[in-house]
């Protein structure tokens, strides 16, 4: 399976990821061990390198 272009745009620019709908990655939220404590980090698209465009 491959995240690439859309096969209906025949434009030369570049498109929103359709991996991460052209949001570059996602907010991964998760409790650090420790009870009403809970921690975020940005993980970036594998797919477009977290720039949104392939």
């Amino acid at each position: 399976m491959a995240w690439g272009r859309k096969d209906n745009n025949d434009s030369d620019g570049q498109q929103d990821c359709g991996a991460c709908g052209g949001q570059g990655g996602k907010w991964e939220t998760h409790d650090g061990q420790t009870q009403g404590k809970s921690h975020q980090r940005w993980v970036a698209c594998q797919a477009c390198g977290g720039s949104g465009k392939v």
